[in-house]
């Protein structure tokens, strides 16, 4: 067996584990189905959990775990695994005790999204594990979040002069954009359907559009007659900019239209909609007092992921990683991976296997990381149970600077998830929903500080 000490050399390691250990159940030995691969320190890590994170890396990506790009995945979810081993087991040796409670949560809602114990006990079947080795995998993420909590984020400093140098030094990011508040009433449809289903659900729209110009309280016509979400709040969709609008039939009209004012009915991809407007807020340079907190905030985000970085290294370079698996000879070449992730674990989740359809990811919250990727279009993108969201993106720097950062995160995250957890012609509905729980989420809490 060969030892590293370093913890880049885990790419060279996985060069060296066969990558049909890590086939489905059905494709393994029956004699055991989940045989140990590595120890970190003594630790056994189990073909199961690097099978499982292959499978959430490859679903969440919208990669597939197939012959051309395992060894890749078995590289990234290896790194993942052997990361989450290093902080779990500097948890333990300085003492962090796991919140019972918020495991207990995390526990359930897992058991709960699975369809029930039985069902879990099945999926996991499939990747030779058991439930014991899945709460073992939750107890390391409690452990991890409950140390940065205590141990590293204490340590984070941001001064006054910190935040007003990014201020000065990123003034394109406290451009606002312009801002219009709505509401509105949905019809949902999809653009494939029949055209007499499309006559009939559009008459409906223009009925209440007629109703709401008629003088009817257009918040109540939404509660009684829209189809979103959003309609049990009236159909408030607060303040949104052109690019936090999915649809830009949606935001041509909204944007066109006056303040008091409601569109001609509206089609998009998701249905037909009648909008009301609000209030418009115009395009600004937003002064620093305004948005200094933020700042702030997103400061210490960023120094508590260097923070935990620079531990996954330390942790890292002390670390004695043993192969356990030597059907095939390590790579004579060291594979040099990109630096660890600084990410900060937060609520972890876990993607439960099954047998066809659609995966849904089984979470107590997810991680909430950030990154820059100018090039691309996306809000933000899933990765396991981590969602990334663009700060790149000319929406986040707006939302910043708008005091709009929470919702615009939101939204990143219920766009990031739709996909996975719905079919397309219901993103849309599950959009809606999750912005609208959140929302509500949000109220309670400002109620609780009032109180």
């Amino acid at each position: 067996m060969k030892r590293h000490q370093i913890i880049v050399a885990i790419l060279v390691i996985a060069a060296a584990v066969p990558t049909s250990v890590f086939a489905q159940a059905s494709d393994m030995p029956t004699d055991n189905p989940n045989p140990a691969v590595l120890e970190v320190n003594g630790e056994k890590v189990y073909a199961g959990e690097i099978t499982m994170t292959m499978q959430n890396i490859a679903a969440q990506t919208g990669g597939q775990a197939d012959s051309q790009n395992q060894e890749t995945l078995v590289q990234m979810a290896m790194q993942r695994v052997v990361e989450q081993k290093l902080l779990a087991q500097e948890a333990r040796r300085t003492g962090v005790k796991a919140n019972e409670e918020r495991l207990a949560e995390m526990t359930r809602v897992v058991v709960q999204q699975a369809g029930g114990r039985e069902k879990l006990d099945s999926n996991l079947a499939n990747f030779g594990m058991s439930y014991e080795q899945l709460t073992t995998s939750l107890l390391e993420m409690e452990l991890t979040r409950s140390m940065i909590e205590s141990q590293i984020s204490p340590t984070i400093e941001v001064s006054d002069e910190e935040v007003t140098k990014f201020y000065e030094e990123n003034p394109q990011f406290f451009d606002a954009a312009e801002q219009v508040h709505v509401r509105q009433i949905i019809f949902k449809i999809g653009l494939d359907a029949e055209p007499e289903t499309a006559t009939a659900i559009r008459a409906k729209a223009e009925d209440a559009r007629r109703r709401a110009l008629a003088g009817e309280d257009f918040a109540e016509l939404a509660r009684e007659l829209s189809e979103g979400a959003s309609g049990a709040n009236g159909g408030d969709l607060g303040f949104l900019t052109r690019e936090q609008m999915t649809a830009p039939q949606f935001a041509n009209a909204a944007f066109a239209t006056e303040p008091g004012g409601i569109t001609p009915v509206v089609r998009t991809n998701f249905g037909f909609h009648v909008i009301k407007v609000e209030e418009m807020r115009p395009a600004r340079h937003v002064p620093l007092d305004e948005v200094f907190d933020n700042v702030r905030n997103v400061l210490v985000q960023q120094k508590t992921g260097q923070a935990v970085g620079e531990l996954v290294r330390a942790l890292g370079e002390k670390a004695t990683i043993v192969t356990l698996v030597t059907d095939q000879p390590a790579a004579s070449q060291p594979v040099h991976p990109e630096p660890p992730q600084t990410a900060v674990p937060q609520e972890r989740g876990v993607l439960l296997p099954g047998k066809g359809g659609t995966r849904k990811p089984a979470h107590y919250g997810l991680d909430i990381q950030f990154e820059d990727r100018g090039e691309d279009l996306e809000l933000g993108r899933l990765v396991e149970s981590t969602v990334w969201v663009n700060r790149a993106h000319p929406a986040y720097r707006r939302a910043l600077i708008s005091h709009s950062i929470g919702y615009h995160i939101a939204l990143a995250v219920a766009l990031a998830l739709a996909p996975l957890a719905v079919e397309s012609a219901n993103e849309h509905g599950f959009v809606t929903a999750f912005l609208s729980r959140w929302g509500e989420a949000l109220d309670q809490s400002r109620k609780r500080r009032k109180t």
